[in-house]
């Protein structure tokens, strides 16, 4: 009997580890997800894709090691948060971000996710081997660099980019973007700012890759926008017309269109800058207000006209045919009574 019992124990036991296996295996939750397709890590994921395709995150991921892309596709961060708990940093073997692109790969980083490096460990995002990535929107943490460049192009078209580690107390915030320097100079290494919010640097005048480094495109706006004593710096008409809009005070510092500014909103133009616009006017002046649309009135053109004068009435100017009708009826009538009466007489 207590070898039986013993054995049903055992039988327990295993079948018990077996279940828990198959937890943390087949039946553990996915974190990214291509069509129908779902995948236990990103890196997974993006090695399943074909080019072209697009990567939704199903969960917020603690990156253990660099994801790295090596393709076209599209990420789509969903409103999750890509982090690392552990380092990653290893400068020998190029792991130096979440996620970098290599090897001519093209990344697309969308759906306002946030990219949060541990402290004092990695970068956000960087690109190698003449790679390319284009960032709509999110958030951006790293370490000395949010976005770096070894080779190869960034493309900011929006989101917010901050650092944790300084480079240094003199220059703390001076590369939260960045490019290696020869290759920036021989124009192997690019990065171009469309639109984006900057609470550290002006990404149009920073020291990156020199003094007076700047990221920005050419026709693209740049605005001071401060909110009690926090300044930052906001890239792109959208950005800039949002800040304003919210009530924080705004200064242009580079030549750009803004628009979609609301009525009775201002925006300041910094000295010496010409060539701004908002709402498709030209400001002339060191600011200019929105104006509130015109509001029109409406008069009534209805006039009416009084017959009456003192004391006597207007004549009628229209023939009543009723009136016409009584007339001719009772002229008829004694017509008939003084023929009646004649033919008595006769």
């Amino acid at each position: 009997m207590k070898k039986a019992l013993a054995t049903i124990l055992a039988l327990v036991m295993a079948l018990g580890l077996t279940t828990a296996a198959w937890a943390e295996g087949e039946g553990a939750a996915k974190v990214a997800k291509i069509g129908d397709n779902e995948y236990a890590t990103l890196q997974e994921a993006v090695n399943a894709a074909t080019e072209g395709q697009t990567i939704v995150l199903l969960k917020d991921v603690d990156a253990s090691s660099v994801v790295t892309v090596g393709k076209k596709v599209v990420l789509d961060m969903n409103g999750k948060k890509l982090y690392n708990i552990t380092d990653i940093w290893n400068e020998g073997t190029g792991a130096w971000s979440l996620i970098s692109v290599r090897e001519h790969g093209d990344l697309t980083i969308t759906g306002n996710g946030t990219f949060a490096a541990k402290e004092n460990d990695c970068y956000a995002v960087d690109v190698q081997d003449g790679g390319k990535v284009t960032i709509q929107n999110g958030t951006f943490i790293g370490n000395i660099h949010a976005v770096y460049v070894l080779t190869g192009t960034a493309i900011i078209n929006g989101g917010t980019y901050t650092v944790q580690q300084k480079f240094s107390e003199a220059k703390p915030y001076d590369f939260v973007l960045n490019c290696y320097d020869a290759n920036h100079t021989n124009g192997t290494a690019t990065i171009t700012v469309n639109g984006g919010e900057f609470p550290q640097i002006d990404p149009s005048n920073c020291k990156a890759e020199g003094e007076g480094t700047n990221f920005v495109a050419a026709g693209v706006a740049v605005a001071t926008v401060a909110e009690g004593d926090n300044t930052s710096y906001a890239v792109g008409s959208a950005v800039i017309a949002a800040a304003a809009n919210s009530g924080k005070s705004v200064t242009v510092t580079k030549a750009g269109p803004i628009t979609g500014v609301d009525a009775g909103k201002s925006i300041a133009v910094a000295e010496g800058v010409t060539g701004v616009t908002v709402n498709s006017v030209p400001v002339t002046g060191d600011s200019y207000t929105v104006p509130q649309p015109p509001r029109y009135y409406y008069n009534s053109t209805t006039t009416t006209t009084d017959t009456k004068t003192t004391g006597t009435k207007g004549s009628p100017k229209t023939f009543d045919a009723g009136i016409a009708l009584y007339v001719g009826m009772a002229l008829t009538s004694a017509a008939g009574v003084a023929f009646v009466g004649k033919k008595r007489e006769d």
